[in-house]
């Protein structure tokens, strides 16, 4: 599908479902295997609630105490940005598709060439098969958006410098109530945090020199050899008790940071 127009007083992210329009019910291929598609214009989804517990650390331990705090400020202020801003936090999620490429095991050596996204094109559990709005070539759920299918989001984290090896990092857990698939762009979200870090601004997003990392001698924190630790989990799905709770309340009290002193704010 191109890109879709909308009255310049009523902007939308909502372009349609191309899944729903590009199959007709009157076309051949309609009539020839009708099994196969489940593209309903009225569709029942179950609200779902995706819990990603996000870990980011650096490589390059602190000298002193007002390096370590500046460090912190900035690192806190790009997360609470990027994760905690609507327009940002829609260009990380990704609706529709799994990060695909890996091995049997999911294990791969080269993470950036062979890691990819794939069409998600089955649901996880068998009984869930005939509420799944797909095939093999497209689904409704990739032309999901953030506006449309999230119903709210949550942000709680942690800013720390590591006690033994003296890293900067954070921790987040980002709960989102959503009616779709939905995943975070690994690779966007690296590249993003690189920039403010590194204080570039190519986006012309205005960052500036807000979130750069100098450290104590004022140059550079984040250097070209900074490989940051990356990683994302994603947490069960809590029971459905517990999402028409987060609904009525717009909130969740996850345990697995209950630990965590620092916190940057709620969303």
């Amino acid at each position: 599908m191109g890109k879709c127009k909308h009255p310049s007083d009523k902007p939308s992210m909502w372009c349609g479902d191309g899944y729903v329009t590009t199959f007709d019910k009157n076309a051949d291929h309609w009539v020839r295997a009708p099994q196969k598609l489940n593209n309903q214009s009225k569709q029942w989804r179950q609200m779902r609630q995706s819990r990603l517990f996000i870990t980011y650390s650096l490589h390059r331990a602190t000298t002193s105490e007002t390096e370590a705090r500046l460090l912190l400020e900035r690192m806190a202020g790009a997360a609470h940005y990027l994760f905690g801003n609507d327009e940002t936090l829609s260009e990380l999620l990704v609706f529709g598709y799994k990060l695909g490429g890996f091995g049997a095991r999911g294990q791969t050596t080269d993470s950036i060439s062979k890691g990819q996204f794939e069409l998600i094109t089955a649901p996880n559990k068998k009984d869930q098969a005939q509420n799944f709005y797909g095939q093999n070539e497209q689904s409704s759920y990739q032309f999901d958006t953030y506006e449309t299918h999230v119903d709210s989001v949550t942000l709680d984290g942690g800013i720390e410098i590591g006690p033994n090896r003296h890293h900067p990092h954070f921790h987040i857990l980002l709960t989102i109530n959503h009616w779709s698939y939905i995943q975070i762009d690994y690779f966007k979200m690296n590249a993003y945090l690189e920039m403010m870090f590194r204080g570039r601004d190519p986006l012309l997003r205005g960052w500036g020199d807000e979130y750069k990392l100098v450290s104590a001698s004022g140059e550079l924190f984040y250097t070209d050899n900074e490989n940051p630790h990356v990683d994302i989990k994603l947490y069960p799905q809590d029971n459905w008790q517990d999402i028409i709770a987060a609904y009525v309340r717009k909130q969740a009290t996850p345990s697995i940071l209950q630990a965590i002193s620092a916190r940057v704010g709620n969303t």
